[in-house]
């Protein structure tokens, strides 16, 4: 019965070897063909039969039977298994074919060397497609090396086989380390599978892809690039690999959604003390004439509050307008600093006195006048103490303050406005004077986001500067250093 088994046993692993696409053969110790399945038919063109009785190195060139033939005998002597030795053959009819081969030995119940079992496979395909891919290549390199955005080419197993400068600075690669390896070696499992698919989807249409996706750089921060991902083709007209352009878009991004928070408060800002200037303006409008008189002194203030507050909003829109088109023009005159100071403290002393903040101004017996634009640094330093106002609690504390230092030689005025409100955290205060951007300490406060750019703009217009010094929840201070009776230089 067990034999009936065996028997049984070696017909289907006889049926499953005569059946594979592979050339699969065995040789004696001498390397003497004593077994060869069919499938060398259609990788050499022969019968098995006339491959019986032959070696190995009758199917290679000379050249290439002589390149192989040591490397033989130290596998045999040393009785050791061999895999994918690339090796050239001709077949019967005369093409040259690039095998590779694998196999491992046959020993004798001593442990005697009696022959060795193997495969070879035909890899000129893909031998071909990498000779023409390495043609693309060195045609591509030198563009490659010249261009600002990150740049790879896979092969069409997905293996890396070239990156630019941009992409293994910014991902932290070894350009050589790369070579070889798939995107499951680099990316994590979901990201690599996204990348491949649309590898595959690129050549297996031959039409280029253009995608937004994420990708993930040395510092650990995600980029959002777009990149157009593009077949490459050989000189035979097929697809043999493809090439990818990013570009790093996440700073667009960014701004994006800057840009949308910011077109949505901006709706909200203008809408409400719209709506309260009309409110007010139908209660008089409906109000007797005896009557109007009496009210309208009790809606003034919330009429005039309301249109100041669009009016503002206008004037930063302006000013931010006029910064992008190079037009932020300063018209320099001597200024009384003390009068500026004072007209900006009485636009926020009702603001102050309605939220419950203590408020003071200090301004130094040595400062008078100073060569500057009077309007562009009132709007500046009204920026400021209306960002201390919305920041700052009941019952805090907010000062102006002005002085000279001598820093380098030059004399500069320094405006300080200081308050005791929530502070900035760290990792903000690098980025808050930014166009649109708003500190995660900023959740229900209100604004458009362009009072501190507006700040810096107007600092660095005058040949000055603006700091920040701020801790969580114990408040912050801004500075303004402006140069002193020189001119103020034009921004750039």
């Amino acid at each position: 019965m067990r034999r009936a088994v065996i028997y049984d046993s070696e017909l289907r692993f006889q049926s499953l070897v005569e059946s594979v696409r592979d050339w699969i053969w065995e040789v004696d110790a001498e390397g003497v063909y004593t077994y060869s399945n069919p499938a060398v038919k259609d990788v050499l063109g022969y019968e098995p039969e006339e491959v019986i009785g032959k070696t190995p190195f009758d199917f290679m060139p000379p050249d290439e039977a002589r390149r192989l033939s040591g490397e033989f005998e130290n596998i045999l002597l040393e009785k050791r298994s061999f895999e994918r030795l690339e090796n050239i053959n001709i077949t019967k009819d005369g093409r040259s074919v690039v095998l590779e081969t694998s196999g491992t030995p046959i020993l004798d119940e001593q442990g005697l060397l009696i022959g060795y079992r193997g495969v070879d496979r035909d890899i000129s395909d893909r031998k071909q497609a990498e000779e023409e891919l390495r043609k693309s290549e060195s045609r591509l390199k030198a563009i490659l090396d010249n261009i600002p955005d990150m740049v790879w080419m896979k092969d069409v197993y997905g293996r890396y086989i070239a990156v630019n400068g941009p992409f293994a600075d910014a991902c932290g690669f070894d350009p050589a380390s790369l070579a070889g390896k798939t995107d499951l070696d680099v990316w994590p499992g979901e990201l690599a599978e996204r990348y491949m698919a649309d590898d595959r989807e690129v050549m297996e249409t031959g039409r280029r892809k253009s995608v937004e996706e994420p990708l993930f750089v040395k510092s650990g921060k995600e980029l959002c690039i777009e990149t157009i991902k593009s077949p490459i083709y050989g000189d035979s007209g097929r697809v043999v690999g493809t090439v990818g352009i990013a570009h790093d878009i996440t700073e667009r991004k960014a701004l994006e959604r800057q840009r949308d928070d910011f077109y949505a408060m901006v709706t909200h800002d203008i809408r409400s003390p719209l709506v309260a200037v009309l409110g007010y303006s139908e209660m008089l409008m409906s109000a007797r004439a005896e009557e109007a008189g009496a009210m309208a002194k009790d809606v003034a203030p919330g009429i005039y509050r309301s249109g100041r507050k669009v009016l503002d909003m206008v004037e930063d829109f302006l000013a931010v307008s006029r910064l992008e088109h190079g037009k932020l023009a300063v018209n320099a005159t001597m200024t009384d600093v003390p009068g500026l100071l004072s007209a900006v403290g009485s636009e926020v002393a009702q603001a102050v006195k309605d939220e419950g903040i203590e408020y003071e101004d200090s301004v130094s017996d040595n400062v008078k006048t100073v060569l500057l634009d009077r309007r562009l640094v009132e709007r500046a330093v009204l920026n400021l103490l209306r960002n201390a106002v919305n920041y700052t609690p009941r019952g805090g504390r907010i000062t102006l303050d002005a002085d000279k230092v001598l820093e380098h030689g030059q004399e500069l005025l320094v405006v300080s406005v200081t308050d005791t409100g929530r502070g900035i955290p760290a990792e903000d205060q690098g980025r808050i004077f930014e166009k649109y951007f708003r500190s995660t300490s900023s959740r229900g406060v209100k604004g458009t986001g362009l009072g501190l750019y507006i700040v810096k703009a107007v600092a660095e217009a005058h040949g000055g500067r603006v700091t920040v010094e701020s801790e969580k929840s114990k408040g912050s201070t801004f500075k303004i250093y402006l140069p002193v009776h020189t001119e103020p230089k034009m921004p750039q």
